[in-house]
């Protein structure tokens, strides 16, 4: 009778209002409209028929006069229930999962969706009983997400139709087309902030979405809704051994501050740039580069140097710093180390407007080759002949007689020196 009167209170104090609580999130886990308000409608009436089963369970363990008859009249009267009691088979699953059982399966959907409810308001609460409910909570998303994947075998599905599932469905089945467009590499913001919105960023199944995109883009991996990265974050990616430069796409590179991160952990250079680059990602390499060389101008530090060569090495030209005494600093910096692969896109305008101090700083050493290796015939042709007449300093000089001396050289030129003429064969009579 305690319980009773328990369990009507209850039912009262959770009222009409409350009552689309139970609708909305049954409306979470499943599209149809009318299964969703019969499962909340179970949910909310089954609450106070657990509390009897609770207190019957009770009375019976303590041998109360009158326990067992209740439990046997009230098991036969449920015999239309699928052969068992409903309410009891309900009541068993919820009670599995407080428990949590192991290897038992839990008694029916609705019992399940009722120890997923639980788990999820008592995963608010502080302290080790709250924290054990929420994991099992996100457990039980995460496996419904993989579920879904299965059954729809999202493994085997086309890009087109993987993004055509991530607009419809339940808000697992979304996910579960989102987690595989992030596996092949082309999930984007638009996709984590949809997981995001529907299981928290605190859920299992937000991380598993964020580690897949952070190996190949993490500025969106890490950016929140409000646009900003977490540049901590970003860093600890690079340091860490799932860091891999090749995987990186071009959202990241383009991104100067991400640039930024990854000279200053040392984590690329001018030759693992170049190694990277395709098609694909050239322009946004070139933008991220150009973007960062423009802010680095301390001359003093080997950072800033490095990128200024990575920055030529990829765009053929100096970039502007906004001041012509920087400009000059790091073009004698950036002069002085070019090598085959870091000068072969230099463009013509900088050979004229450089070349002066092309010839004092390029090394001598290095020269036939840099030239060899330019990828525009023009601008080769242009730095050989200002090479040719190159004079004024000890470099310059030294540069001048390869660039005139050497066979595989001196014909790369927009002034070729005629040949001698062959004087003609004379008669002896």
């Amino acid at each position: 009778i305690f319980m009773m009167a328990i369990a009507i209170k209850v039912s009262q104090a959770i009222g009409d209002e409350n009552y689309n609580f139970f609708v909305m999130s049954a409306s979470d886990n499943t599209t149809n409209a009318g299964l969703a308000k019969f499962i909340a409608s179970a949910a909310f009436f089954m609450i106070p028929v657990i509390i009897l089963w609770v207190g019957l369970g009770v009375a019976k363990s303590m041998s109360i006069a009158g326990a067992d008859a209740v439990v046997s009249n009230v098991k036969k009267g449920g015999k239309w229930l699928s052969g068992v009691s409903f309410a009891q088979k309900t009541y068993q699953a919820y009670r599995a999962r407080r428990d949590q059982t192991k290897g038992d399966r839990l008694s029916n959907r609705l019992g399940t969706y009722l120890g997923n409810k639980q788990d999820q308001l008592r995963g608010v609460f502080p302290g080790y009983t709250g924290d054990r409910a929420s994991q099992r909570f996100q457990s039980a998303e995460s496996a419904r997400v993989a579920e879904e994947a299965k059954l729809r075998d999202t493994a085997n599905m086309t890009i087109s139709e993987l993004r055509d599932l991530a607009v419809i469905g339940d808000k697992s089945t979304q996910a579960a087309a989102n987690l595989e467009l992030a596996t092949r590499g082309v999930a984007e913001l638009k996709e984590l902030n949809t997981v995001r919105s529907s299981f928290g960023e605190t859920s299992q199944v937000f991380k598993q979405m964020q580690n897949k995109i952070k190996t190949y883009d993490p500025v969106t991996a890490f950016q929140g809704l409000d646009g900003k990265v977490d540049w901590t974050r970003v860093k600890e990616h690079i340091n860490s051994n799932q860091f891999d430069l090749k995987k990186i796409n071009s959202n990241s590179l383009r991104n100067s501050e991400f640039m930024n991160i990854l000279f200053d952990e040392n984590a690329v250079d001018a030759k693992s740039i170049e190694r990277i680059r395709n098609s694909g990602n050239a322009d946004a390499i070139k933008g991220g580069l150009k973007e960062l060389a423009a802010k680095s101008k301390n001359i003093k530090s080997e950072k800033d140097k490095a990128i200024h060569l990575a920055a030529f090495a990829q765009i053929g030209d100096m970039v502007d710093t906004g001041s012509n005494t920087v400009n000059e600093v790091f073009a004698n910096k950036v002069f002085s180390s070019l090598d085959r692969d870091t000068a072969k896109r230099i463009k013509s305008e900088t050979v004229r407007k450089h070349a002066n101090r092309l010839s004092a700083y390029v090394k001598p050493s290095a020269y036939k080759d840099i030239v060899l290796g330019i990828n525009d015939n023009k601008a080769a042709k242009e730095l050989n002949t200002a090479m040719q007449n190159a004079k004024g300093t000890a470099n310059a000089e030294a540069i001048n007689r390869v660039a005139n001396t050497d066979p595989n050289l001196r014909h790369i030129t927009n002034n070729p020196k005629p040949l001698p003429s062959k004087k003609p064969k004379t008669k002896t009579p």
